[in-house]
């Protein structure tokens, strides 16, 4: 009862962004780590998303990425992602990605404030950059930048954490896209069945800017699962 007593408020605090999106997908996950060496660890995890109002499946990704913490303060990570895309009337796709990226974090009383800086370049198999006039209509690959801030609340005596992000994707390469591509806001809580075993449960909203060939929803509900061996 304690746990549904906080976790309904924060899945409704987005109200205003539900009612306005009108695609609806989910995304569930599934993460593992354990520590290498010293302060190196390493990870896999997987990826199943549902687009078209939960009728069709968007990808399904796999992602193996080694970590390291500098200090409380600095964590970097790097790592691989082998994504199969639901193109629609254009099949399936497989896409190849890489990603570095450096977290800096801040706890002050109960909260925890962290920034997330990554770029990934994603290659898209058998994806010309030019159409049949000659023209570079897309990057392949594709490099971003996303910058993510997000804001965490450690709860006094229950397991449970609040949290709330907004990141921004800001391609490099794109040949029709000279700012920001997208953004999305997420809020959720993860819950910590153990100190080894914990789930999450979020809301997010991704909003695109311009045209975009991907298909994907406008509104996401996600649920979590991670594990420490």
């Amino acid at each position: 009862m304690k746990l549904c007593k906080y976790i309904i408020p924060v899945m409704l605090c987005m109200p205003t962004v539900v009612s306005a999106q009108h695609t609806w997908g989910s995304v569930l996950e599934v993460e593992g780590s354990t520590k290498i060496v010293g302060d190196l660890s390493g990870g896999l995890g997987l990826e199943y998303r549902t687009f078209d109002n939960f009728g069709s499946t968007e990808r399904l990704a796999a992602t193996a990425d080694l970590s390291y913490k500098f200090c409380k303060y600095l964590k970097v990570d790097a790592g691989y992602s082998f994504i199969r895309q639901n193109r629609m009337d254009d099949g399936w796709e497989n896409r190849n990605r890489v990603f570095a990226s450096a977290t800096g974090s801040v706890k002050f009383s109960r909260f925890k404030l962290s920034l997330r800086e990554r770029f990934q370049t994603t290659h898209r198999n058998g994806v010309s950059e030019y159409n049949r006039k000659g023209r570079r209509v897309r990057a392949n690959p594709k490099n971003v930048v996303r910058s993510r801030i997000e804001l965490e609340y450690d709860i006094r005596n229950l397991p449970l954490t609040p949290f709330c992000s907004f990141e921004i994707y800001n391609p490099l390469n794109d040949p029709d896209v000279s700012g920001i591509e997208k953004y999305r806001t997420t809020v959720g809580a993860e819950y910590a069945i153990t100190k080894r075993h914990k789930i999450s449960l979020y809301v997010r909203d991704i909003e695109q800017e311009g045209d975009t060939d991907e298909y994907e929803s406008d509104f996401q509900i996600g649920l979590g699962y991670s594990f420490k061996l």
